[in-house]
């Protein structure tokens, strides 16, 4: 949403130098909506030459602006240039658990909490395996505080998090004993909602099954 302030315009003819005198704002946004605003036909409610718009497309625009005063002389136009561009990473949409994108195992990825702060990833373990992910946000100084929460296959019930690590890059390791699908939630710990920050999630393994000769013993039936 782009906001569009005329609230310094004026009638020159008026000692009153505010906008409360005009008969209308007149915004052309370039994309072939225009919007006038009057006294008794204004979108919030208020008269104020002040609007907010989305444009719905991917490009450059040249919005122009205009006031009429009461007399019904109109004030030469004022443009300027706006260029809209896509900020979603390459991954969107991924919000939700049917969204979710396959993540590779021994890999990394940058995302950035486009429109919201989820992102939902999934990968399939290796019996006996230990999964070490990480995520942080791609600068120090980022307001975003990237958090892993990892989700069994019926996408409800947590396996484990890294919500208090408070270290710059913020382990989570977990160790599969079955082939299973998890899922990998992440999310603002700082409650930021679309800043468009980057972050970085990698993750390796290490497969123990065959380092451990003492396999299988995790009951006491197998002890």
């Amino acid at each position: 949403s782009v906001k569009f302030d005329g609230s310094q315009s004026y009638d020159p003819d008026l000692c009153d130098k505010s906008y409360s005198n005009l008969d209308s704002c007149n915004f052309d946004f370039g994309d072939g909506t225009k919007y006038s605003e009057t006294k008794d036909k204004a979108l919030d409610g208020k008269f104020d030459c002040t609007t907010n718009y989305t444009f719905n497309n991917i490009s450059k625009f040249t919005p122009n602006f205009n006031v009429k005063d009461k007399k019904g002389a109109n004030s030469p136009n004022v443009n300027c240039s706006i260029s809209i561009e896509d900020l979603r990473d390459q991954y969107e949409e991924d919000d939700t658990f049917d969204q979710a994108k396959p993540f590779t195992i021994g890999s990394s990825q940058e995302h950035n909490f486009y429109d919201d702060s989820t992102d939902i990833l999934y990968f399939n373990t290796t019996p006996y395996t230990i999964y070490n992910l990480c995520s942080y946000a791609n600068s120090r100084y980022s307001p975003i505080k990237p958090i892993l929460e990892l989700f069994n296959s019926d996408k409800k019930t947590q396996i484990t998090t890294n919500y208090y690590n408070d270290d710059f890059c913020k382990n989570l390791i977990y160790l599969s004993t079955n082939q299973e699908k998890l899922y990998i939630k992440l999310s603002d710990g700082n409650n930021k909602i679309g800043t468009n920050e980057k972050y970085t999630i990698n993750m390796h393994s290490e497969n123990i099954s065959e380092d451990d000769t003492y396999e299988e013993d995790d009951t006491y039936q197998q002890a």
